[in-house]
């Protein structure tokens, strides 16, 4: 299978994260971003990152770095479709609480 040739073309452009988003399934539950602090979202990917603790000072960089530049959210979902036109909002309106 071949990429689309727009993607071919584009395949050097740099892509900058906007958001870290936390997503849970839950039955029956309502479709909802619900902001979460920066330093909860740090901490978080720290300790769920293999590979943390080897990288150091480096680790520390590169998570506060994306951290920085992104929104962060907690996510609650029960049908799909919800989901995926509540991530289309999004894409269209970067901060959506």
């Amino acid at each position: 299978m071949r990429p689309p040739r727009d993607s071919v073309l584009r395949q050097h452009e740099t892509a900058r994260p906007g958001w870290v988003i936390f997503p849970k399934w839950e039955a029956g539950a309502s479709t909802r971003f619900t902001p979460r602090s920066q330093a909860q979202t740090f901490m978080f990917l720290a300790q769920n990152a293999f590979n943390y603790s080897h990288l150091g000072a480096d680790g520390f960089r590169v998570g506060a770095a994306l951290i920085d530049q992104t929104a962060c959210y907690d996510f609650r979902y029960s049908q799909l479709h919800e989901a995926i036109a509540a991530f289309d909002r999004l894409a269209s309106n970067p901060h959506p609480a």
